[in-house]
């Protein structure tokens, strides 16, 4: 896969970090405003995520550093990311807990999930699935394959090993996806009822990183 880099990130007259790893991420945010992501400081997409969106995998420098998560009508998010050297490294933006108290009181913060990364040199064999629903529905049963399955809010549940995945809802399908490439395929599900879901996949897969 080519990998591209957040040019952002390395135009500013900083010396490039030699550590680099590679991220997708998905804004499972409701919207209607774009989520924007800062890393030390610094936008990484000066245009923000749409609600929705799931990215591809592009070049950050990696290491620990300090990132921060912020959209309107929502309190901002600080947190620590650890993305190590060469790694494939994945992120999922949600609705969190409501703030009690200080200036942004009664707003909800933006929760941040991790799914496992991919180390260096272990690109995954064949295609698994993982699903989590993020909320704000707390619980949701789901058809994936046939099978029924019941999810809660911030619980991953590993699916059937398979080529194809297909999510039906009452009967309805609410989402079907045959990738060709082997990976850890994620299904992020969210909205605020069951007649409003949405399921967004993210395409955790081995990204080649170019050496220095």
């Amino acid at each position: 896969m080519l990998l591209i880099a957040w040019l952002p990130l390395l135009t500013y007259g900083q010396t490039p970090s030699p550590i680099k790893a590679s991220l997708v991420l998905v804004n499972a945010l409701p919207g209607p405003e774009n989520l924007h992501l800062f890393m030390s400081n610094q936008e990484l997409w000066a245009a923000g995520f749409t609600p929705g969106q799931s990215t591809g995998g592009v070049i950050i420098p990696g290491g620990k550093p300090s990132m921060e998560a912020r959209c309107p009508g929502f309190a901002s998010t600080k947190f620590t990311a650890d993305l190590p050297n060469r790694a494939n490294c994945a992120m999922v933006f949600y609705p969190g807990e409501e703030v009690k108290d200080g200036p942004e009181k009664g707003k909800k913060s933006i929760g941040v999930f991790f799914p496992p990364f991919i180390p260096d040199g272990q690109s995954p064999k064949g295609k698994t699935w993982e699903a989590i629903l993020v909320g704000p529905l707390a619980q949701a049963s789901l058809t994936f394959n046939s099978q029924l399955i019941n999810l809660t809010i911030g619980k991953p549940v590993k699916l059937t090993n398979a080529g194809r995945i297909e999510v039906k809802s009452n009967g309805t399908q609410l989402f079907a996806a045959s990738p060709e490439e082997s990976g850890n395929y994620w299904l992020i599900l969210f909205g605020d009822s069951l007649e409003k879901l949405t399921a967004v996949l993210l395409n955790h897969i081995h990204y080649d990183i170019p050496k220095p």
